[in-house]
């Protein structure tokens, strides 16, 4: 039996440039939607659009809801739009583009984002317990405006990015070499140098951060093929993202928040480390607790179908 996600029959009979032109429509309504959300703001507050386009350190000092909003409300617009045109563009159900040929499964995606909420935390415990310095920034009332826009917008932002770099480039670099392998390696790559432009670059030094991103990149596209649709990449990728913006945020972060905790992290190397090694225990938490069975998933096209399926 193949593996639906990437080698559904029906995806044969749409072109392999449908897949590129599907991550540069994607990239390109973000880019759009993020200039329109900070002219606005600008607008709004009373600031030269240019004074925010070539300061953004300028944006740090605002309001991080208002911040959010300005980058993050297009995000919606895009998703309801992608479900809208994939059945017409592709001739398939919506469905196909998350899990390939069977339902999502919503009860996995959120005890995935509960587990992954929680063995993050865990993480964090035990580095207070071994000397690490995690403080409370005590700004209540600007966490309490900021938490529903958080709650709302990062769904929608981090379903874009499993798109972009798990639904169509995976699918599309597949397509290329009939192979999940390389379709893993490729969308990681550029997974992390897309996100190279963000700030903890510059705080934490590129070697230390391309490295990081390209695991994280890795351990969520192998998320991916090994359950054959991406509800655990996106809990994944969604648990890390409200923690970091809800609860424990770092210095130099590419989006300031009014988080209850502020982490003061050890120097780059050892924070490297320490952030691979809680990515790979919550990868393995994830691929126990939801029983993948078949790893061939991530080098082969196709699975025995004698093999008892996890998930």
């Amino acid at each position: 039996m193949k593996n639906s996600f990437l080698s559904l029959p029906e995806f044969q009979k749409i072109p392999v440039a449908g897949w590129f032109m599907w991550v540069l429509l994607l990239l390109g309504s973000m880019l759009l939607f993020q200039f329109a959300g900070i002219w606005a703001l600008s607008l709004h507050l009373g600031i030269p659009f240019t004074q925010l386009q070539a300061n953004p350190d300028l944006l740090q000092q605002l309001p991080a809801e208002a911040v959010l909003l300005a980058l993050f409300a297009g995000f919606v617009p895009i998703i309801l739009a992608g479900n809208l045109l994939w059945k017409p563009w592709s001739g398939l159900p919506s469905r196909a583009l998350n899990t390939g040929n069977r339902p999502f499964k919503f009860k996995a995606f959120g005890l995935a984002l509960l587990l992954s909420m929680a063995i993050i935390a865990l993480a964090d415990s035990l580095y207070v317990a071994g000397g690490g310095q995690i403080e409370w920034q005590g700004n209540t009332s600007a966490f309490l405006r900021f938490l529903p826009f958080a709650l709302l917008l990062f769904p929608f932002q981090t379903l874009f990015e499993e798109w972009v770099f798990r639904g169509f480039l995976m699918r599309g670099i597949h397509r290329i070499f009939n192979s999940p392998l390389p379709a893993l390696l490729g969308s990681s790559l550029f997974f992390a140098l897309l996100h190279m432009g963000n700030s903890e670059v510059s705080e934490f030094g590129p070697g230390y951060m391309l490295l990081y991103y390209l695991g994280q990149a890795l351990v969520m596209g192998a998320l991916v093929l090994l359950f054959d649709g991406l509800e655990l990449a996106w809990a994944y990728h969604l648990a890390n993202n409200w923690y970091v913006s809800l609860l424990v945020t770092l210095p130099g972060s590419s989006l300031r928040t009014p988080a209850l905790f502020l982490s003061q992290p050890p120097e780059p190397l050892k924070m490297l480390l320490l952030g691979s090694s809680i990515s790979l225990v919550l990868a393995l938490s994830l691929i126990i607790a939801f029983r993948a069975s078949n790893w061939e998933r991530l080098w082969k096209s196709t699975e025995s179908s004698d093999e008892k399926e996890g998930f």
